[in-house]
């Protein structure tokens, strides 16, 4: 088949190689001819790739990704004949790879899964697939991208990872309960050694994030103050009001024609 799909001729009598690929949750075997009698060597560059994501080595990355493996080979020729199905395959088959390798690597079962479903989700609502080994790669730096914010946060102090988790959550108004859920720390140890780090609490701390992105959104862009204080996970707009005036002296609308005053 897939002989016939990158040359248009019928396929020889070449030996069969047996791939296996998961799709939707199942796994499939699929025959095809081996016309290149490379595939071992194109498993190796693959296997090659999942160490060095393993082992977080950017440079290793970047270097079996300029090789041609098993997935970008068999992606290309699917793509050749805009056999977008086959392409979505190669990718979930790819996905599932890489989120056993992460797994193995230390990235939490549960969080993996669910990397693993938004990602699948993603191809499959994929209309076309154009630029199909930049769209490949791209999915692999994104687990190389996850793997490496893990390590570094479990590689942080308690109050440093809390920080980032303030800052990566600046959308959401969270709680210092759910914080310290998240991490399965001690509320009271969590709150001392923040504030150690920090010399100021937690909500202190979080609000001071939330008025600096908006005071930004108020002066860079055109988002109405509604959009903006939606955007930082503000309730209304009253709650909003009472944030922001205390720490910036003004109102928002004031701060926005203050700087467009000076403009």
């Amino acid at each position: 088949m897939v002989y016939s799909a990158f040359s248009n001729k019928e396929a020889p009598d070449w030996p069969i190689v047996v791939n296996y690929f998961y799709v939707t949750g199942k796994m499939h075997s699929q025959e095809m001819k081996d016309p290149t009698k490379n595939f071992q060597s194109f498993y190796e560059e693959q296997n090659y790739l999942m160490k060095a994501i393993m082992n977080l080595d950017e440079v290793k990355v970047r270097r079996s990704l300029e090789k041609v493996n098993h997935w970008n080979f068999m992606g290309t020729m699917f793509a050749k004949n805009n056999y977008i199905r086959g392409e979505k395959d190669v990718l979930i088959s790819m996905l599932t790879d890489l989120s056993r390798a992460v797994i193995e690597a230390g990235l939490p079962v549960k969080y993996s899964f669910s990397l693993l479903d938004e990602l699948i989700q993603k191809v499959e609502l994929q209309n076309n697939i154009p630029l199909f080994n930049l769209y490949m790669q791209e999915l692999i730096w994104r687990y190389f991208r996850e793997l490496k914010y893990f390590r570094l946060d479990h590689q942080l102090p308690i109050a440093e990872r809390c920080m980032r988790y303030i800052r990566n959550n600046i959308n959401e108004m969270v709680t210092v309960n759910e914080i310290c859920n998240h991490f399965h720390c001690s509320k009271t140890i969590l709150c001392r050694t923040f504030k150690e780090k920090y010399h100021k609490s937690i909500n202190i701390a979080m609000r001071e994030i939330k008025i600096s992105a908006a005071k930004d959104l108020l002066v860079k862009t055109r988002y109405s103050i509604k959009e903006i204080y939606t955007q930082l996970g503000f309730t209304n707009a009253s709650y909003f009001y009472r944030v922001f005036k205390p720490l910036v002296g003004m109102t928002p609308k004031q701060y926005r024609l203050k700087y467009l005053i000076t403009k």
